[in-house]
């Protein structure tokens, strides 16, 4: 089986925790990625979520969504705090993925993973203190369903 060069891993854990595996687009630039860092200026209006939008017609309501949690808790805000923000919002709870807050051996991951499946495409959100703040993608839909691989993934 070939694996297509878009695929890349993100590693949500440590020891027996599991990888997560994510598609984050960062081996080109097809112009499907919408990542960035949180350093972006708040917009002056709040972005409104658009039901009958594509996934990256939304966007910037998902990113917005995801940075007032951040503001509200840090960049060790609860994964699952943040996919019921997203479900709050709008998006479907039953698409929504997030990774684990805590690693096998109980320590803070330096990033975790919150996903939205809408339209057959994923938004993807990753933060922490390793990557300084908030990173957010739109990448397609796992050809097994979902946004996010590994047993350290959790569902609404």
């Amino acid at each position: 089986m070939r694996i297509p060069a878009k695929f890349v891993a993100i590693i949500a854990g440590f020891a027996s925790v599991g990888v997560v595996l994510v598609f984050s687009g960062c081996a080109s630039d097809s112009g499907n990625s919408a990542a960035s860092a949180s350093a972006s200026p708040s917009p002056s209006v709040a972005p409104t979520f658009a039901p009958a939008g594509s996934a990256s017609d939304n966007t910037a309501y998902f990113r917005y969504v995801v940075d007032e949690a951040i503001a509200r808790a840090g960049l060790n805000a609860s994964t699952e705090g943040v996919a019921k923000d997203l479900a709050a919002g709008g998006f479907a709870e039953a698409g929504i993925q997030y990774s684990d807050n805590s690693t096998a051996a109980g320590m803070t991951p330096d990033s975790v993973t919150v996903a939205a499946l809408w339209q057959g495409e994923c938004l993807i959100a990753q933060y922490g203190p390793s990557i300084n703040g908030l990173t957010v993608s739109v990448q397609p839909e796992l050809a097994s369903g979902g946004c996010l691989l590994g047993r350290s993934i959790n569902h609404l």
